[in-house]
């Protein structure tokens, strides 16, 4: 049995001389998962400041869902007859979907479609959702029949429509592999997301402790295993000399100088990285208002400076980790 949707979203994809846009798929569930965009990616000319240029866009994206021989545990045609369950594993995948879109391509126009109890819209109609015997013969759901709904879900996604992702090519292959080699995205990925669309609200204050969670997540997680594999640290022994009196300001004044080499300090910038976490700091403990004497540009920089280091402490970790 097969079912598949479509889901509408707004991508423009940037750089994009060479840029092939293709189908992929992969296993989730013990399902296959199909992702066609082929058949819905426009090419147009635009202008601007007097040049004229091409660009690729995705307007929509269809996902289409098979059972696997062999493993048809909890297989499609069982969805089909309990619509509630149908819902929630169309939510789940397309939900997948667009949360490694969000964070490993970085787009954070990009939205899950949630489920609440209010603008209810009959989600099976809206979402297109069909099912096959044979990948040739599509039946449309009766939704006048049926009582089971996505709320809110297309409202959000077409919310989403309005802020256009702007999707790097480079970022948008890193999605594509991550999907297709069931890659879990790194917990501060999505803080790093979550600080760039504060920005785009200008909401300064929200931004930086969004990525000040985000480096500490990384840099807490290196340390850990830098002193157990490097340093040959027990876990109790790290667990004493990493104690929550220690905390992040303090560990940035002594440990970076200990476990990096001067030209790996010199591309974590730690006088911004402590700047970060100053400014973090005030914003919970003592001075909310501490960001009015900066100016946006100078928060940006900054903000910059500290997702560079989220990277570089997400590459150390990795090359860290392959070594062990």
């Amino acid at each position: 049995m097969h079912l598949k949707w479509v889901i509408p979203v707004n991508i423009i994809f940037f750089p994009e001389p060479e840029l092939t846009i293709e189908d992929f798929e992969f296993e989730f569930e013990k399902k296959k998962v199909r992702i066609f965009l082929k058949d819905y990616v426009k090419k147009s000319e635009a202008e601007a400041f007097g040049y004229t240029y091409s660009m690729t866009s995705i307007e929509k994206i269809g996902i289409s869902v098979s059972d696997i021989e062999g493993k048809n545990r909890n297989p499609i045609s069982e969805w089909i007859q309990d619509k509630d369950e149908l819902i929630k594993k169309i939510l789940k995948i397309s939900n997948l979907f667009l949360k490694h879109l969000r964070v490993v391509a970085c787009a954070p126009e990009i939205r899950e479609i949630s489920l609440k109890d209010s603008q209810l819209i009959p989600s099976l109609k809206a979402l297109e959702v069909k099912y096959s015997d044979d990948l040739e013969n599509w039946l449309e759901f009766d939704v006048n029949a049926l009582h089971i709904y996505i709320a809110g879900g297309l409202q959000q996604i077409v919310w989403s429509i309005t802020g256009t992702a702007i999707v790097n090519d480079y970022y948008w292959k890193l999605f594509v592999d991550s999907l297709i080699n069931n890659s879990i995205p790194h917990m501060e990925m999505e803080f790093i997301v979550n600080c760039k669309e504060q920005l785009e609200r200008k909401n300064y204050r929200l931004a930086v402790i969004e990525i000040a969670i985000g480096f500490e997540i990384v840099f807490s997680g290196f340390c850990h295993d830098y002193f157990i594999l490097k340093k040959g640290m027990k876990e109790k022994q790290l667990k004493d000399f990493l104690t929550p009196q220690f905390d992040l300001s303090t560990r940035l004044n002594g440990i970076p100088d200990m476990i990096f080499t001067p030209s790996e300090l010199q591309k974590l910038d730690i006088t911004s990285i402590k700047r970060m976490v100053g400014w973090r700091n005030k914003l919970v403990h003592q001075k909310p208002d501490i960001l009015d004497n900066q100016s946006p540009d100078d928060i940006k920089k900054t903000i910059d400076k500290a997702i560079n280091a989220i990277y570089f402490l997400i590459n150390k970790r990795t090359a860290l980790l392959s070594e062990a």
